[in-house]
């Protein structure tokens, strides 16, 4: 399995991990349970759970992770991200319909 630095490396040449980020992923590879990240705005946060299925492994039961943002532009923005590395998200938000969502939108 890779190591963390080259999962960062291999998603973004230029990324260098922030303490607290290595330390959410230390906590988690270490399998101690749920984590929540609570960190300044621009600090990072989304890195952790962008990079979530690569640190737990891909031969593991598939992770998933509850990222709560009060902001559909966010939602959206975090999405669009995701989905450019690969990785699959859904939202849903309080005007969200079980019979008008797609699979973008849940």
């Amino acid at each position: 399995m890779a190591t963390l630095d080259e999962i960062v490396r291999e998603y973004d040449k230029n990324m260098v991990l922030k303490v607290c980020q290595r330390q959410a992923f230390d906590y988690l590879s270490e399998k101690k349970g749920d984590l929540m990240v609570s960190l300044p705005v621009g600090y990072g946060k989304s890195l952790v759970y962008h990079l979530l299925p690569q640190v737990l492994g891909k031969d593991k039961e598939t992770p998933i992770c509850l990222t709560v943002s009060p902001l559909n532009i966010i939602q959206k923005d975090q999405i669009k991200a995701l989905k450019v590395h690969g990785i699959t998200a859904c939202r849903l938000n309080i005007m969200s319909k079980v019979e008008d969502t797609t699979e973008d939108d849940l």
